[in-house]
């Protein structure tokens, strides 16, 4: 059975890419474009990995990463933050405390796709 990968991205050319890389790769992909509906498709769907985009209008993506993680329903799935835009190193340290990783746009889909399967793999240990 495939592994389900949670697309949380308000960028139609980012969700594009990244959903065309993460099939190609054997994964499943559920998408979501603002953080409400990320949210209540990761209570519903239960994805093996959620990849979260940092800048979104609405609550962006610490805000849905704080509420995934808090969340009984959903608090194990791992997350993979990324983003567009530099930040400074506290910015990306609260957001590694709070999320499984953090990746830079533009990624490398090698690169993400290893990145993705480490985290299935830790989270089946």
């Amino acid at each position: 059975m495939a592994k389900k990968v949670l697309l949380i991205d308000d960028d139609q050319s980012t969700i594009e890419i990244t959903e065309f890389m993460l099939k190609k790769a054997g994964f499943d992909v559920i998408v979501a474009v603002d953080g409400f509906t990320g949210i209540k498709k990761a209570e519903e769907e239960n994805p093996d990995v959620i990849l979260l985009d940092f800048h979104m209008p609405g609550p962006d993506g610490y805000e849905v990463c704080e509420k995934i993680k808090t969340s009984p329903k959903t608090s194990r799935i791992p997350i993979i933050m990324i983003t567009g835009t530099k930040m400074g190193r506290g910015v990306e340290e609260e957001l590694i405390k709070r999320a499984d990783g953090f990746i830079a746009k533009p990624f490398d889909g090698d690169v993400l796709i290893k990145f993705v399967n480490k985290l299935i793999t830790e989270d089946k240990k």
